[in-house]
């Protein structure tokens, strides 16, 4: 294959037409409303995220203080201060927690509000670019035979590719498509591919 026009990291052989997969990773446009909804479900989510750490750093912190104060001498008066210290630690682990539980409740009552319109929180910063990467490999998959990659050389890449139908395009370095083009590959030919970039 041989690109012409702007620049591109690869091209591709796949035998789905990656143009059919577009429409399934791009963002769905939203209205000033729900806009606000994600983002507010965003942030307590990013909340909820924040504050598990904590809690989870504490929580481990307190089990180990707590070992060692049950091999510590408890008639002391050390022992007294060291565990008063321990137990207002506790307390606040224990609404470090609470919080946590609260802010996950308000993510999740935010999802169920938003509907369908509700983001995948795991893909959340996941570029739409590999999504679309990720979708193709996976349909590729699915269709039996994977998608084939090459990376430019001087605008030049050679793809070894079986007999039938396959899509040809280019991909940036964002992972999105460009130009795609149906190609019919006979057996035992040698095509020479010119595609916009």
């Amino acid at each position: 294959m041989i690109v012409t026009g702007a620049s591109a990291r690869a091209v591709i052989a796949s035998p789905v037409d990656p143009r059919s997969l577009r429409t399934a990773v791009s963002p769905p446009s939203a209205t000033p409303a729900v806009a606000g909804s994600i983002a507010r479900y965003y942030a307590a989510s990013d909340s909820a995220d924040s504050l598990d750490i904590a809690f989870r750093s504490a929580r481990d912190s307190l089990n180990r203080e707590a070992q060692d104060l049950a091999r510590a001498d408890r008639r002391t008066p050390e022992y007294a201060t060291r565990f008063d210290g321990f137990m207002a630690r506790v307390a606040l682990a224990r609404r470090t927690r609470e919080a946590r539980d609260r802010a996950r409740r308000r993510a999740t009552s935010l999802r169920a509000q938003l509907g369908p319109e509700a983001p995948d929180a795991a893909r959340r910063n996941v570029a739409p670019g590999a999504q679309l990467r990720a979708a193709l490999d996976s349909a590729a998959t699915a269709n039996g035979r994977p998608v084939i990659r090459e990376m430019l050389r001087d605008r030049r890449a050679t793809l070894a590719v079986t007999p039938g139908t396959w899509w040809l395009a280019v991909e940036g370095d964002d992972g999105w498509i460009g130009t795609a083009r149906r190609h019919e590959v006979r057996r035992g030919a040698q095509d020479t591919v010119r595609i916009g970039g």
